[in-house]
C-alpha cells in the first residue's frame, strides 16, 4: 500500500507541476486562452459579440413571428398568390411566361453576341462599311456626285421648262396640260 500511495503521491506531485506551467503560462498571457485571460479589449469585444448575437437573435424571432402572422393572415383563396398555387391553368401560364423570358433573354444575349462581333470587325478594319466610313475620298467623291446630280436634274427641268414655251413645243404641252385636266375631272366625278 506504502509503495501504490508513493507512486500516488509522485503522480499528484507532477500533476501540480504541469497545472503550476499551464496556470503560469495563462498569466503571462501565452496562447490563445492566455490571450483571451488577459486581454480586457478582446473580453469585452466577446461580451459585446454575445450581446450582438443575442439581439439578433430576438431580432430574427419576432420577424419570424411577424412572417408567421402575416402568412396566416393571407386569404390564400382570394388572393394571386392563392390563385397561383391553386389554380393549375394559371402556374401554367407563369411557367410558360417564365420559359418564353428565359428564351428571349437567350435570343438577347445571342444578338448581343452578334452585335459585339460585327462592331469589332468595323473597328478592325474589314468589310465594305469600315471603307465607306473611313475612306474620305470615297466620301467626298460621294458628295461630288450628289451635288452633280442635284445640278443636272436643276438643268433638267430648267431646259423642260423652256422647251414648254419654246414655239415649236408649245402645242405639244398645251395638248398634255388639257388631258391631265380631262383626267382630273373623271377622277372627281367617279
Amino acid at each position: 500500500m506504502l509503495s501504490t500511495l508513493s507512486v500516488t503521491n509522485e503522480n499528484a506531485a507532477l500533476l501540480t507541476e504541469d497545472l503550476l506551467k499551464i496556470t503560469a503560462s495563462l498569466n503571462s498571457g501565452k496562447g490563445t486562452l492566455g490571450s483571451l485571460l488577459n486581454d480586457t479589449l478582446m473580453a469585452k469585444d466577446l461580451q459585446q459579440t454575445v450581446i450582438n448575437l443575442k439581439n439578433a437573435s430576438s431580432s430574427a424571432n419576432m420577424t419570424i413571428q411577424e412572417l408567421n402572422s402575416i402568412v396566416k393572415n393571407i386569404d390564400v383563396e382570394h388572393s394571386a398568390l392563392g390563385m397561383l398555387l391553386n389554380d393549375s391553368l394559371s402556374g401554367k401560364q407563369l411557367k410558360n411566361v417564365i420559359i418564353n423570358l428565359e428564351a428571349t433573354s437567350i435570343k438577347i444575349q445571342s444578338m448581343t453576341q452578334n452585335l459585339d462581333s460585327l462592331s469589332f470587325k468595323m473597328a478592325k478594319g474589314d468589310g465594305a462599311l469600315n471603307y465607306l466610313t473611313s475612306d474620305t475620298v470615297l466620301v467626298n467623291q460621294l458628295q461630288s456626285t450628289i451635288q452633280n446630280a442635284e445640278q443636272g436634274v436643276e438643268r433638267f427641268n430648267e431646259n423642260m421648262e423652256a422647251l414648254k414655251h419654246n414655239f415649236l413645243f408649245r402645242g405639244y404641252f398645251r395638248k398634255l396640260e388639257r388631258q391631265e385636266e380631262k383626267d382630273a375631272k373623271t377622277r372627281n366625278q367617279n
